[in-house]
């Protein structure tokens, strides 16, 4: 029955050898001066062999739980054993609740010691607090945590108590000395002769409070005398943090919190304490979910004041949403007192102004290092939710794979095909018309397969994109569009027909085209409905549009319909010359757009120009220069429409739903078919997004 916790007392015995031969010097040398002394009464050799007794169950008890975790790999340090609830010597495997003292005979086998007694042959006995004990457990134990006892001495003064410079007792050993006049002790069956549970028989007070040393009554009766050994949270913690190991062990919690931390998405609100639910799986991450538990007072985690503002940085370029701050102990090595638990209670400047919100100061992005020097820990600032770094990326369809990746959105007779033997985008098909109210909706998109990402910097991104279109017959026109991945969360959309160039409304079968949006709008057919003016049988134009007031309706490619740029404007571009969008021309089209972030004010600002033409080498350009999509053109050639862009405008969207507008987009083509039908082919689409 007793083989399993043999072997447990067998290696802790080997961890305590030490600190049990250091004792014994201790007793011994006692016995030594005792013995230079002289012949000693009798009573003082009985205080002697007694002190001797306690000394030695004390050091091993702090011993026990310096070396807590090296006998069990996953917990932490500081624990200390159940008291002995049988008169074995064996620690109980649980006593009392999770939280709640526990008192009984010293576990004397466990600890790997001999049979302790006091000088009048009684085994010692021992209180552990509740947040000390190791079943069940009750958390967070670390340097901050409180003993649940006081000890007074024999007049009411206090000696140790919960809060005082040593952190009250964690735990207490008991020599209960000869019985008083009102304690009557039974025999009990095992090696100790007591019943453990007879705890008023042998020690005085109780209630977590208790009496140190002989007291007497008016009449000079003894009412106490029980002399007790304690030990302190801070003498725990000041032998945990002269390991070797304890400064790795500690670091390598924080780092794993950090990194934890930054997988996660950022939290809202102003920041405090880590978050109450454990981030770690307990079964797979047992160790660092132990950590967690047990030492999240000690931190803080900062995220910044507004949602992907950025506002901490590593010193470098890199920037960061949040920071996380870890206080350590005190200069001292007092436990921190229930009252002194505010900021100032945990960092010292610099970083308690930015624990208070009142500076900013850089975090670092490197592991944390955790420095045991004088028994404390610097306060240390670890970076968290990094900015997303954007990286160019390239698309270009006329890469046959990448071509065969387009996604096609169309009706049941279909207005938008994929070419792939001519490696061409047929938008709208001839002889087929959707007038009337009962004709069926005709429409048509097609869609990159991969959102690419804009991010939410302040450092300008930019978007770039080139294809050339040939109009073999005009109808109502088609839009290049880029619209937000958040509220488009599959490139499956598409808008209705004729008019709204499946680009605006509902065709009543797919998705429709969500906002925020942006499109150009290549158009020959004029409707008035739509903002188009002055039309003739020659009309035509290029224009920016976005989306209407009424979201997702049919005049989101209206003209004029705020936020969409009206006629007159840089950003709408209207001409009757049959040059201009003429037929069976190759036309050449290149987009820039600049996006900024202003997290301050919760906008994006999106500098927009296109660049039209059917004659590259008279528009200046060199056909290199015009697909070079590293640069914006005006940098790449000054020559290349040395005019300036054809259209150009500015579109501000502010953060939606708490988050910016457009940090990731779709890029596709969309056409319409009503009264007129049409064909237009489009080659060579090349897509940039990145610094």
């Amino acid at each position: 029955m007793l083989s399993a916790p043999r072997r447990d007392i067998d290696a802790r015995q080997r961890g305590y050898a030490l600190l049990v031969g250091l004792a014994f010097a201790v007793v011994g040398g006692l016995y030594g001066l005792a013995g230079r002394l002289g012949p000693l009464p009798t009573k003082l050799r009985q205080q002697q062999a007694t002190s001797a007794a306690l000394k030695l169950a004390q050091e091993a008890l702090i011993g026990h739980a310096a070396t807590y975790r090296d006998t069990h790999a996953e917990e932490m340090f500081g624990y200390l054993p159940c008291p002995d609830l049988s008169g074995t010597g064996i620690e109980e495997l649980t006593c009392g609740n999770s939280g709640q003292p526990a008192v009984g005979l010293l576990p004397y086998r466990s600890l790997g010691l001999a049979d302790l007694r006091d000088a009048d042959g009684n085994c010692l006995w021992y209180a552990v607090s509740g947040g000390f004990k190791n079943n069940p457990k009750a958390a967070p134990l670390n340097w901050d945590s409180q003993g649940q006892f006081s000890v007074v001495d024999a007049a009411g003064k206090s000696l140790v108590a919960p809060d005082d410079a040593g952190g009250g007792a964690a735990a207490i050993v008991f020599a209960p000395g000869p019985p008083l006049a009102a304690q009557s002790r039974s025999a009990g069956p095992q090696p100790c002769g007591v019943a453990p549970a007879e705890v008023a028989a042998y020690l005085e007070g109780g209630g977590n409070r208790y009496v140190h040393g002989e007291s007497r009554d008016g009449a000079g009766d003894l009412v106490a005398n029980d002399r007790l050994a304690w030990i302190a949270p801070r003498e725990i913690f000041a032998r945990v943090l002269k390991r070797g190991d304890f400064a790795a062990f500690v670091a390598n919690g924080i780092n794993r919190i950090q990194a934890k931390l930054n997988q996660a998405p950022r939290p809202g609100g102003n920041g405090d304490g880590l978050p109450a639910a454990n981030p770690f799986d307990r079964h797979s991450e047992t160790s660092d979910a132990n950590f967690y538990d047990n030492w999240k007072d000690q931190f803080r985690y900062l995220p910044c004041a507004a949602p992907a503002s950025y506002c901490y940085g590593d010193g470098g370029t890199q920037r960061y949403d949040g920071v996380l701050l870890f206080g350590g102990a005190t200069a001292d090595g007092s436990p921190r007192p229930a009252t002194a638990r505010s900021l100032a209670d945990y960092f010292e400047p610099p970083l308690l102004a930015v624990a208070q919100g009142q500076a900013f100061q850089p975090c670092s992005a490197t592991p944390a290092v955790f420095d045991t020097a004088a028994g404390r820990a610097a306060d240390i600032a670890l970076c968290l939710w990094p900015q997303p770094q954007v990286v160019a990326q390239r698309i270009d369809t006329s890469d046959p794979a990448q071509f065969a990746r387009l996604s096609p959105v169309v009706s049941a007779r279909p207005l938008v095909r994929r070419d792939d033997a001519n490696r061409r985008l047929q938008l709208g098909q001839t002889g087929i018309t959707g007038s009337g109210a009962a004709a069926a909706p005709l429409y048509g998109c097609i869609w990159l397969p991969t959102a690419l990402t804009l991010g939410a910097l302040e450092a300008p991104i930019s978007l770039r994109a080139t294809f050339s279109f040939y109009i073999d017959n005009a109808g109502d026109g088609f839009t290049f569009t880029v619209a937000d991945a958040a509220r488009n969360p599959v490139p499956a959309m598409c808008g209705a027909s004729g008019a709204n160039l499946g680009y605006a409304g509902s065709n009543g079968s797919t998705a429709s085209i969500a906002a925020p949006k942006l499109a150009i709008e290549v158009d020959r057919h004029c409707d008035a409905a739509y903002g188009d003016p002055a039309c003739s049988s020659t009309y035509r134009q290029l224009a920016f549009v976005y989306w209407g007031e009424a979201a997702n309706g049919d005049d989101d490619n209206s003209h004029g319909r705020p936020p969409n740029p009206a006629s007159g404007s840089t950003g709408f571009k209207k001409s009757t010359s049959s040059s201009f969008l003429g037929d069976r021309r190759m036309q050449y089209l290149r987009f820039e757009m600049q996006r900024t972030y202003d997290a301050a004010a919760h906008r994006a600002r999106h500098e927009l120009r296109a660049y039209l033409t059917h004659d590259l080498g008279a528009a200046g350009c060199l056909s290199d220069d015009f697909y070079d999509l590293d640069d914006d053109i005006a940098n790449i050639s000054p020559f290349c429409f040395g005019a300036g862009p054809t259209i150009a405008d500015t579109l501000v969207i502010d953060d939606s739903d708490g988050a910016p507008a457009m940090q990731n987009v779709w890029i596709g083509f969309t056409n319409g078919q009503g009264s007129q039908d049409q064909r237009i082919y489009v080659y060579n689409l090349r897509v940039r997004a990145g610094p």
